[in-house]
């Protein structure tokens, strides 16, 4: 015996909507922080809570002018980037972030452990672990950029200071394919002074495949950049200033290694070679 199905105008109606929803492109926003506070509407904290996979972060330059950037002061640290393809971009700011009111232990300033974030021209400041981290097999991250792209001080660099214990810290298998680049560690905003003392500039432990090119490294204790804990890593680093700027002036007395547990990685000795201080 045939059978006959028969659908209602309402039904259909329902079905088309269904259809809609569910194939419709997703379309990325652009969250603006407009407040310097700890956390509530228009701060860096609700964007990162509310910002999506695709989505970017900027700042109102009416609140955090270039030329004098205000302080995002932090009691607790900010949520962590486990959305992936998000951007963060202070470029065309001056954004300090301020994690010296932070009372946790191992507080970090922004921390990574998804694919394919850009984190430009932030100011980050006194955060005991490290001003910025990327594990838990974080891949094709982008932290900083081009210095002369953009109306802030550094650019699409970052600018990274205090006593913690790292810069920028990598860690954890497959935490791989991520450029660490245009970024001033341990200095001023100018390159020329030391300000604050890491342990280590920027420290990768078990990581692979990373690349860490054009930076200026100033204020460590033990190491500019570190390597460890892996065989055959085949990270890169080149054409860093470690323990001087630019110019060619030491910012910095030869007294600890501007780069350690190298091992299989490469330090490439080319026109891109790292240059390191001999005062």
């Amino acid at each position: 015996m045939r059978r006959t199905f028969t659908i209602t105008v309402n039904s259909a109606i329902t079905l088309f909507l269904l259809i809609i929803l569910t194939t419709a492109p997703v379309v990325a926003e652009t969250f603006v922080v407009t407040s310097i506070a700890n956390s509530g509407p228009g701060t860096l904290r609700q964007a990162l809570q509310d910002a999506q996979n695709g989505d970017t972060i900027t700042f109102d330059p009416a609140v955090f002018p270039p030329a004098a950037p205000a302080t995002i002061s932090l009691t607790r640290s900010l949520p962590a980037l486990v959305q992936g393809n998000l951007v963060i971009d202070a470029s065309d700011a001056g954004v300090v972030i301020d994690g010296s009111g932070i009372t946790t232990p191992e507080a970090c300033g922004v921390s990574i452990s998804s694919n394919n974030n850009i984190i430009r021209g932030l100011q980050i400041s006194d955060f005991s672990l490290a001003c910025i981290r990327l594990n838990g097999g974080a891949q094709y991250n982008t932290i900083g950029g081009d210095r002369d792209i953009g109306a802030g001080l550094l650019g699409q660099g970052n600018l990274l200071t205090g006593s913690g214990t790292f810069g920028i810290a990598l860690w954890s298998e497959g935490t791989s394919f991520n450029t660490i680049q245009g970024n001033f560690i341990g200095t001023d905003v100018s390159g020329t002074t030391v300000q604050g003392s890491f342990s280590g500039g920027i420290f990768l432990d078990g990581v692979d495949n990373n690349l860490v090119e054009d930076n200026l490294i100033g204020g460590y204790v033990d190491n500019g950049v570190n390597i460890g804990g892996v065989s055959k890593g085949h990270n890169t680093v080149r054409g860093n200033y470690i323990g001087i700027n630019s110019s060619g002036m030491a910012i910095k007395e030869r007294t600890s290694k501007p780069i350690g547990g190298v091992g299989s990685d490469r330090c490439e000795a080319s026109d891109r070679q790292d240059i390191i201080s001999s005062a």
